[in-house]
C-alpha cells in the first residue's frame, strides 16, 4: 500500500492525476464532478480547478491524510 493509495484512495496505476488539497478548510479533491479521477491534461485540469474554485465540488476531509503523514 502506497502513501497515495492509503491517504487519497488513488492506486499507482491511476497516476498521474491531479489532486487539490485545501489545508485552510482541511479538505482535498481527488475526483471531478462525475466522480472520475482528473488526468494531467489541460482541458480536464482547467475545468476541475475552476469547479473547485467556484465551490461546485465537495471536498473530502484530510484528517486521514494528516494521520497518515504523522504516522509515516
Amino acid at each position: 500500500e502506497t502513501y497515495v493509495s492509503k491517504n487519497y484512495g488513488v492506486e499507482t496505476e491511476d497516476l498521474p492525476i491531479l489532486i487539490i488539497i485545501d489545508p485552510v478548510s482541511n479538505t482535498y479533491y481527488s475526483t471531478n464532478q462525475q466522480g472520475k479521477k482528473v488526468k494531467i491534461e489541460q482541458k480536464e485540469m482547467s475545468s476541475f480547478i475552476q469547479a473547485v474554485k467556484n465551490g461546485q465540488m465537495e471536498g473530502k476531509s484530510i484528517g486521514g491524510v494528516i494521520r497518515g503523514f504523522l504516522t509515516v
